[in-house]
């Protein structure tokens, strides 16, 4: 099948007048090309669109070519360029780096409609969580400016360090249900997910 990626996680909808702002769909908050909901990272500038097909260069099997859509065999939300196993929806269920070396999530599900996220590579400025089902819909995000949000963190708990709710329609996950948590690092660049289902 064909995806429309728009993003890479985050984004959505908060409280404050920034994040209202990012939701509107004509609003493009960080000037990458992306917009409203389409824009996963709200505050990364770095994720662009460089083509402005909806699909953020870093999930762009095209990026240059507006006409190029990312393909997506086995529909679990990662183009095939960047999918290890593009015909297996249920992987890779160990998670992946969509860019930026050395980058991996563990998920703690001790109590699994609330999990630990830890990381290993310093603070990130952005995490996201999406349904494998709807992998450009978040369903519960933080994001700050800077790289300023420190491993862990515990999910529907925004972080300390500047970090704000960007999205919260699941701040308690559903158990059963395939979720990927994203997490991005603005300096260095890195992004990186892991699928789990609670």
């Amino acid at each position: 099948g064909t995806l429309a990626l728009q993003g890479c996680g985050g984004g959505g909808s908060g409280t404050t007048a920034e994040s209202d702002a990012e939701s509107d769909s004509s609003t493009d908050s960080d000037n990458d090309g992306l917009t409203g909901n389409a824009d996963l990272f709200p505050f990364d500038p770095t994720n662009t669109d460089t083509d402005s097909d909806g699909i953020s260069n870093n999930l762009d099997s095209a990026p240059n070519d507006s006409t190029k859509t990312a393909t997506d065999t086995d529909g679990d939300g990662i183009p095939d360029t960047l999918d290890t196993t593009p015909n297996d929806p249920n992987l890779p269920a160990s998670g992946g780096t969509i860019s930026g070396g050395g980058c991996s999530i563990t998920v703690d599900k001790t109590s699994p409609t609330t999990p630990i996220y830890t990381w290993s590579i310093g603070n990130i400025f952005s995490l996201s969580v999406v349904k494998v089902s709807a992998p450009t819909t978040p369903v519960w995000s933080v994001s700050t400016t800077t790289n300023s949000i420190a491993s862990p963190v515990t999910h529907g708990t925004v972080p300390a360090g500047g970090a704000r709710q960007t999205a919260s329609t699941e701040t308690i996950l559903t158990a059963g249900t395939a979720y990927k948590v994203f997490i991005a690092q603005i300096s260095p660049a890195a992004t990186c997910f892991q699928i789990f289902t609670p």
